[in-house]
């Protein structure tokens, strides 16, 4: 999704493919004859460049490698199910869970994830009603969701949403000062609202939405 009408189209469209084994993925833009420039995703260029972090480590050994990567699978699907849910959000600009049978099945034809547990059902609920909020309390205008972009220095990442959103920030009243006090005659501290615009990642962890 992209509105043109707020953010500028892009003409150099940035493909994604993955990398030969299926250990990552790698990203790349055409030439008007169709010759390829690659960008290795800054996800991928993360992982091989750094070092697995030790309590990531000391999890997956309390839990067992095949529990583990069984575990991680599983959030990766719900992970991907989310974003496609928030996609069809902003789409539709409607939520029912309702429909949610139909969303997961949807889902499913289109490889947006390869399975799907009935009890994630509440979960996935929960989490779009607190993304309804966040959207009407933000006053959020989505300009782009899941948007690859590439850098010069050769490698890409996607952003999750690109958006108009209203932030409370400290500010100053100049026309109602303080009447009395040492502070007489200077400008109240209130809050004010600003419509900033904000690069925006979604993660599906259950410790809050970022």
């Amino acid at each position: 999704y992209q509105d043109f009408d707020q953010l500028p189209a892009i003409h150099n469209i940035v493909h994604r493919a993955p990398l030969p084994g299926g250990e990552g993925r790698t990203n790349y833009t055409q030439d008007e004859k169709k010759a390829p420039t690659f960008y290795i995703s800054l996800t991928t260029l993360t992982r091989f460049s750094m070092p697995t972090p030790e309590a990531l480590i000391k999890w997956m050994c309390d839990m067992g490698y095949d529990n583990a990567k069984r575990y991680l699978k599983e959030r990766q699907a719900y992970g991907s199910l989310l974003h496609y849910m928030i996609g069809l959000f902003f789409r539709d600009k409607v939520y029912s869970r309702m429909n949610l049978e139909a969303i997961v099945k949807g889902a499913l034809a289109l490889g947006v994830m390869d399975t799907w547990k009935e009890e994630w059902a509440d979960d996935i609920h929960s989490d779009m009603i607190a993304f309804a909020q966040f959207v009407h309390d933000h006053k959020v205008k989505p300009m782009a969701i899941e948007i690859v972009i590439a850098s010069k220095d050769g490698y890409a990442t996607m952003i999750d949403l690109v958006c108009k959103m209203v932030v409370t920030e400290d500010g100053l009243d100049h026309v109602n000062v303080l009447k009395t006090g040492k502070n007489a005659g200077q400008p109240r501290k209130v809050k004010v609202e600003k419509e900033i615009t904000a690069l925006i990642n979604f993660k599906s962890g259950r410790k809050g939405l970022e």
